[in-house]
C-alpha cells in the first residue's frame, strides 16, 4: 500500500514538471471531504474553501491501475484546468507524464503537437491497384489506410 509520503512526492514532482509553483498538500480523505462522491478515489481542491487551494485528498487504500504518479498528475492538472478532457488539462498532464494514457489522448485531440509514427496494424485489402494496409500512430492512436502501389 502506498504511503502519504509517496503520494506527496508524486504530486510535487508532477507540479514541478507542469511549472506550478504553488504549494501542494496531500492528505487522506475524511469527513471534511464528505461532499465528494463515495466513488471518488481522489480529488483536488481548486478554490480556497474547507481546504486550501492545492490540497489533494486521497481515499485510504486506493489502488490506481496506472500507478500513483498517474493519479497525482491528473489531480495536480486540475490546478491548471478544472474540466476533464479539456485541451489545457490534457496538455498539462502530457507535460508532466508524456507516456501516460491521458497524454496519448492529449496528442489525439491536438492539445500536444507531435509527429505521427505510423506502424502497420492490419492488412485491409489486396487488389489490382496495390496493397491496402491499416496503419496506426504509436503516439496518439490515429489510424489511416495506406496504399502501396504495385510496380
Amino acid at each position: 500500500m502506498s504511503t502519504l509520503k509517496q503520494y506527496q512526492a508524486a504530486a510535487e514532482h508532477a507540479a514541478k514538471k507542469m511549472g506550478l509553483e504553488e504549494p501542494i498538500a496531500v492528505r487522506w480523505m475524511d469527513i471534511l471531504c464528505s461532499a465528494h462522491s463515495k466513488l471518488t478515489l481522489a480529488h483536488c481542491h481548486v478554490d480556497n474553501g474547507k481546504m486550501p487551494r492545492g490540497t489533494i485528498c486521497v481515499r485510504r487504500r486506493t489502488t490506481w491501475p496506472n500507478g500513483i504518479y498517474d493519479l497525482m498528475t491528473h489531480e495536480v492538472a486540475h490546478l491548471v484546468a478544472r474540466t476533464h478532457g479539456s485541451k489545457r488539462m490534457l496538455a498539462a498532464i502530457a507535460k508532466a507524464n508524456p507516456k501516460g494514457g491521458e497524454a496519448k489522448m492529449a496528442r489525439r485531440i491536438g492539445a500536444v503537437p507531435h509527429r505521427h509514427r505510423w506502424a502497420p496494424h492490419r492488412l485491409e485489402n489486396i487488389n489490382s491497384s496495390g496493397v491496402h494496409i491499416q496503419e496506426s500512430c504509436d503516439a496518439c492512436g490515429s489510424t489511416r489506410i495506406a496504399t502501396y502501389v504495385r510496380a
